[in-house]
């Protein structure tokens, strides 16, 4: 019965965590689907915001070499007016620059002129941007691409005039590809003074190439660029505007996700746990961002987590999976109530068949069936086996004197006191009427039996009260062993029966 009851329960528990991850996995499902509606928009909404700025700068840089063209306009300070109204309009724009090819022969002039106008350390030079970040002298070229002109002119600004453009390789590379290719093209990002991550974007002031000159581009290259610095961490979104688990990553085309060389920016919020990644899916889109000029690619992923369900989501669904442990503890109930009863009737019906309704003791039916399995054991044991025969003497008299309800409490006495006289593995019955019969399992020499049988007659005689009287009857008992007085369970009871009524006889002569 407990093992079953453990069975029931355990089996309700795995029903009850089943039916829960069913709940909670409906639940998520529905929360994905909604998160992956929020990430469309999301995701369009930075592609958006990040392609504005992006396409704007190419906008303002051909602006700005439109302006340049202008007769007069780029050696007087409407110059100044009109980049610092760019940079004021466009906050992703470090600086402006105006580029001018020198060639080695103008370099004394040039620098000249730079001293005349900004001082005497002013002139042509160089800069690292690998580890060192420093300015460096510039060797003799045939031609240099210096900055004559920057806006801010600011203490660091300034001392970007003079500045080599082409003294770094991949600035000079993005010069001569710009103007070969006659538009805009973006550096690859590099670490900005400010320490921000950016990017160069420069473009020809003339226009561009003819077709025979662009396989000698150095050597066709126009005569003045212009040229903008890009903070690109400008165009990441707040990290407080992004969700929970949100990645948002740009970087050049030429350059592998992975290569740090070509990323401008990798913002994350609040990464997700490791159990949140095993149990959520992670959303992923990856877009094209700018134009040829400015061959960007922008991810955005987001790795889905518990805060997906909300509070209203958690309450529900423990609502729902305290409704469904209470249906379960109910129907479980039920099933342990069903079961007791079943046990309950099984009992009584087996209680009915094996026993005497009056006395409680064993009746025919179960005596027999112990005497069989008794009889089966003594074949391996050798031990002897006692059958006792009891019948009643002035019993009749009782029911005849004091009704059948008095003989039926004699007896029902008689049934406690046979029960207590014997030991505890012994059996006694009722075969119906004043006659009983006790199974002796293991008994030694006949001396033993017969003091067991003179303790059962003490024990009957000893007076009865039933209605305020005194009544006393007596019983006769007759005794069969196993194997001497026979060997099936009939020839036992049978030679009880004549030996009691021997001894009957010898008592009433």
């Amino acid at each position: 019965m407990i093992m079953r009851l453990r069975t029931l329960l355990l089996l309700g528990c795995l029903l009850w965590l089943a039916m829960t991850v069913l709940i909670g996995v409906a639940f998520v499902s529905r929360a994905v689907l909604y998160a992956e509606q929020v990430f469309g928009r999301q995701t369009q909404q930075i592609a958006d915001l990040v392609g504005q700025k992006v396409l704007a700068n190419e906008a303002v840089l051909d602006a700005y070499a439109a302006y340049t063209l202008v007769d007069g306009a780029a050696s007087g300070g409407e110059e100044r007016l009109f980049t610092r109204q760019m940079m004021r309009r466009y906050p992703q724009i470090v600086a402006m620059e105006r580029v001018e090819r020198v060639a080695h022969a103008e370099r004394a002039v040039v620098e000249r002129q730079l001293a005349e106008r900004y001082g005497p350390d002013f002139g042509l030079f160089g800069f690292d941007y690998q580890e060192r970040r420093v300015v460096t002298p510039l060797p003799a070229r045939d031609e240099y691409f210096a900055v004559l002109f920057v806006e801010p002119l600011t203490l660091g600004g300034a001392r970007v005039i003079g500045l080599d453009i082409g003294y770094a390789d991949f600035q000079k590379r993005t010069l001569l590809a710009s103007a070969k290719a006659g538009h805009a093209v973006a550096s690859r990002p590099y670490p900005l003074i400010e320490g921000q991550m950016g990017y160069l974007l420069v473009r020809p002031a003339e226009e561009r190439l003819d077709a025979r000159d662009r396989h000698d581009a150095s050597a066709a290259a126009p005569r003045r660029f212009v040229a903008m610095v890009v903070n690109s961490e400008v165009f990441a979104p707040q990290l407080a505007d992004l969700p929970d688990g949100m990645r948002v990553k740009m970087w050049h085309k030429r350059y592998g996700e992975s290569d740090r060389a070509g990323q401008f920016f990798d913002k994350a919020r609040a990464a997700r746990s490791p159990l949140e990644a095993a149990l959520f899916p992670r959303l992923e889109e990856t877009r094209q961002i700018g134009s040829d000029s400015q061959p960007f690619l922008l991810r955005v992923s987001w790795q889905l987590g518990w805060s997906q369900l909300g509070a209203f989501e958690w309450a529900l669904m423990a609502l729902l999976s305290l409704a469904l442990l209470v249906l379960l503890g109910l129907g479980l109930s039920s099933a342990v109530r069903g079961h007791e009863r079943r046990r309950a009737r099984e009992a009584r019906l087996f209680h009915l068949a094996n026993y005497d309704t009056l006395t409680g003791l064993a009746n025919r039916h179960l005596f027999y069936d112990r005497l069989q399995h008794a009889i089966s054991i003594q074949a391996r044991t050798g031990r002897r086996l006692a059958v006792l025969f009891l019948d009643l003497n002035r019993f009749k008299p009782v029911n005849d004197t004091y009704g059948h309800a008095a003989g039926d409490e004699v007896l029902k006495e008689l049934a406690r006191r046979l029960t207590g006289t014997l030991r505890a593995h012994d059996t006694v019955a009722r075969l119906g009427g004043d006659e009983f019969v006790v199974l002796l399992e293991g008994v030694g020499v006949k001396d033993e039996v017969d003091a067991l049988v003179s303790r059962i007659g003490a024990a009957v005689e000893r007076p009865i009260g039933v209605d305020g009287r005194e009544v006393v009857v007596g019983v006769s008992v007759g005794v069969a062993y196993y194997p001497e007085d026979g060997l099936l369970i009939d020839e036992l009871l049978a030679a009880a029966d004549r030996k009691m009524y021997g001894s009957k006889g010898a008592a009433t002569r």
